[in-house]
């Protein structure tokens, strides 16, 4: 079980990578990517959880994590 939650993390890990990677900046470095993954899977992970009982606009939220992601990047 341990290996099919690795690997499923490990392809969700690069696909986001290859998301993020599209829109961001030419000079990025891979360390900076690694980073804004690190912080958006497991957001995206805990908001499918807690969505229902926070009491905040999803555009408010997207706004808030694209200004992060945003710095992380640049």
């Amino acid at each position: 079980m341990k290996k099919a939650v690795d690997e499923h993390y490990e392809k969700l890990h690069a696909m986001l990578c290859e998301a993020l990677k599209k829109s961001s900046p030419e000079n990025y470095q891979k360390q900076q990517l690694d980073n804004a993954v690190v912080i958006l899977l497991p957001f995206i992970e805990g908001y499918c959880i807690t969505s229902s009982s926070l009491n905040v606009s999803t555009k408010r939220l997207s706004d808030q994590l694209g200004l992060v992601l945003y710095r992380i990047l640049n």
